[in-house]
């Protein structure tokens, strides 16, 4: 599953239009279906066929939507529609986006679980510069093009969609690391689920890190159930990046820094955004990348390590 994935990820960064998320009828047959549950802490918008903001909610709410997808498309690349409504025959479509509460998103999780032939999971977390509608179609496009049979499950965070948004996206990371050490929490409690895979982009591998690096510390290591954790473009400082996984014990998931080839110029210049710019990591092939392995650096990020430790009950097992 790495390496599918590896071709597959392509920055989201990019114009397209709004409102895509008001769901049309299934008028094209022979398109793909991408059927994910998301949970969030985005506050709710009140414009039609958003769903969420880039704000900050006070407690993480659930959906469940799908995504059509049509039969011809270029392998990797999102077929956004060039006007409303979408048409499925040749765009990206949303046939169904429902509010879930937090037990009709356990449901959702255990059918389609069940219906895995692993039991496996594939949580996404999305990067910087991200509407809602940009990490939901992205994710589709994942799951569509990598083939994979996890049930997938997007955690997307409150970014604003800006390039000139990076700190206030930044702190929205840290905002949401305790919902989603909840979440990991949750999948490792689970009996139905044998195996977590995690994929993280951009600035959504600080959260990600910082989630996996809490739950290590409150737990003393862990599960053996999470199996993998891809780091694409990851926007994290090496060294910073070194204590994390240190802080996870020895026991961690093998850690697979991935290079993304395309690199749209509005992406790179979020990366003079920060305080310093983001660290890249590289690794020999075959390898992942462990505590106290030396990693190429281009650039520099720093950020400030958080020590939350509040329990977050959204996904409490009950």
């Amino acid at each position: 599953m790495i390496l599918c994935l590896a071709f597959v990820v392509l920055s989201s960064c990019g114009g397209h239009p709004k409102g895509v998320l008001t769901p049309v009828a299934d008028s094209a047959p022979t398109s793909s279906k991408v059927d994910m549950l998301i949970t969030t802490t985005r506050g709710r918008s009140e414009v039609p066929g958003e769903m969420f903001t880039g704000e900050r909610a006070r407690a993480p709410a659930f959906a469940n939507i799908t995504v059509s997808i049509p039969p011809v498309r270029k392998v990797g690349e999102v077929a956004w529609p060039k006007k409303l409504p979408s048409n499925p025959a040749t765009d990206f479509a949303t046939l169904k986006a429902d509010d879930l509460t937090r037990d009709g998103a356990k449901t959702w999780l255990n059918t389609t679980v069940s219906k895995s032939p692993d039991r496996s999971v594939l949580v996404f977390i999305h990067g910087f510069n991200n509407r809602f509608e940009d990490s939901v179609y992205r994710f589709a496009q994942i799951v569509h093009d990598s083939g994979i049979k996890s049930a997938p499950v997007l955690v997307t965070w409150p970014s604003r969609g800006s390039l000139l948004a990076y700190g206030y996206d930044r702190e929205s990371t840290n905002y949401t690391r305790n919902a989603l050490e909840s979440l990991f929490q949750y999948l490792a409690a689970d009996r139905e689920v044998k195996e977590v895979s995690i994929l993280a982009h951009s600035m959504g591998n600080w959260l990600t890190l910082e989630a996996l690096r809490q739950m290590a510390t409150r737990n003393d290591g862990l599960p053996a159930k999470f199996k993998n954790v891809m780091l694409a473009a990851p926007d994290v400082d090496v060294d910073v990046f070194r204590s994390q996984i240190e802080d996870m014990g020895s026991q961690h998931p093998p850690v697979h820094p991935v290079r993304i080839a395309r690199r749209p110029g509005s992406c790179l210049l979020a990366q003079g955004l920060g305080r310093r710019s983001p660290a890249r990591f590289y690794r020999p092939r075959g390898r992942s990348l462990q505590a106290g392995t030396g990693g190429k650096r281009d650039h520099r990020h720093r950020s400030d390590q958080g020590q939350g430790r509040r329990r977050h009950a959204s996904w409490q097992v009950r």
